[in-house]
């Protein structure tokens, strides 16, 4: 099964992430095709919109923490600031269908696209702080344009979620949906562009992306401390702790948890609310009042291998319903809030952290 499929139909090139069991986390290989496909579209004249959308449960987790890890970037060079330069520079419309949860890249791609439509269940996140990293895709520049300096800060600082909503308040999408239309409405929508007269469309996009060389500047300024960042301490402990299955070493010294007691798999344990790893199954138990004292979750957008579900009393087991990455699961728990149960729009209960 291709990790990317690329499709062409009625002037549009349909460009889909389709790594569901990883919840579309995204690999070297990955942007290469990407970038190679939206190349692909400049160049052929038939072409005159570009959809991105993701398979399974989410648009896109971020980036695959083993590929990334394995394939660290060194500078601007590699498949993915291949990726951010051909987005960035485009010409054809660039859309987004957008549901589940889209983070790291799976929000600042969209930067870069002149439409973007949202399911209900869509979920936008930028942990890049979080991970001891900073932002990227020239989104420290276009962010806080499109959504002021306030807002901007509030997602790149503090690295919560917001969700589709929030989004369409603050302008970062075009139109909420629900899930079962989402698809159909952003081809429609496509299919709209595709009839506009192509030179007027050409032209216009041309003028409402009349900073192409500042955009550049601002990857090219963002890639170099982002690279030099990966080899922070920060880093590494983020890392670290994920791959161990574990919270980062990041908390100030001293800082107290409440005493809760967590039920997992028939017995009571007690916990100070960093975690208990009973021997049969080592499996990673974190309270729930622990969001509190975290500024977001910190390792949003990171692809783990192992799999969780998590429930109401803040603890985390294997299961069937599962959420794909650690990310999703302290997504999970700071919904959970008091316990009550996790309600989307739709009012549908949230299928990531189900008993």
């Amino acid at each position: 099964m291709d990790e990317v499929d690329v499709s062409r139909t009625d002037g549009m090139l349909h460009i889909r992430l389709n790594r569901p069991d990883k919840r579309n986390a995204v690999t070297r290989a990955m942007y290469g095709i990407m970038a190679d496909a939206v190349a692909t579209g400049e160049s052929d004249d038939a072409i005159r919109v570009v959809l991105f959308s993701g398979a399974g449960e989410g648009f896109c987790a971020g980036n695959d923490l083993n590929d990334f890890l394995a394939h660290t970037p060194k500078g601007t060079e590699g498949p993915g600031f291949r990726f951010l330069r051909t987005i960035s520079t485009a010409t054809k419309v660039l859309m987004a269908a957008v549901h589940g949860n889209a983070v790291g890249i799976g929000t600042t791609m969209l930067l870069h696209c002149d439409l973007v439509v949202a399911a209900h269940s869509a979920r936008f996140s930028l942990p890049f702080v979080s991970m001891g990293l900073i932002p990227e895709a020239a989104s420290s520049l276009l962010l806080p344009r499109a959504i002021g300096h306030i807002r901007a800060a509030e997602l790149l600082l503090l690295g919560e979620a917001i969700d589709a909503a929030t989004a369409l308040r603050w302008g970062l999408v075009n139109r909420v949906v629900d899930e079962t239309e989402l698809m159909e409405v952003a081809r429609s929508l496509a299919r709209r562009i595709s009839a506009q007269p192509p030179s007027a469309l050409r032209m216009s996009k041309q003028l409402l992306k009349d900073d192409r060389a500042g955009v550049a500047l601002r990857i090219e300024h963002e890639g170099r401390i982002f690279s030099a960042q990966l080899r922070s301490p920060e880093l590494k402990e983020a890392a670290t702790a994920l791959l161990e299955k574990r919270l980062p070493g990041l908390l100030p010294v001293g800082v107290g948890l409440e005493r809760k007691r967590i039920e997992m798999r028939g017995h009571v344990a007690g916990s100070t609310g960093i975690g208990v790893l009973p021997p049969a199954s080592q499996e990673l138990l974190v309270a729930g009042n622990l969001m509190r004292l975290l500024h977001g979750p910190a390792q949003l957008g990171l692809e783990l291998g192992a799999r969780y579900r998590f429930s109401t009393y803040g603890m985390a087991q294997p299961g069937p319903r599962d959420c794909a990455s650690l990310s999703e699961g302290l997504i999970a728990l700071r919904r959970q809030g008091s316990g009550a149960p996790r309600v989307d729009p739709q009012g549908k209960r949230d299928r990531c952290g189900e008993e």
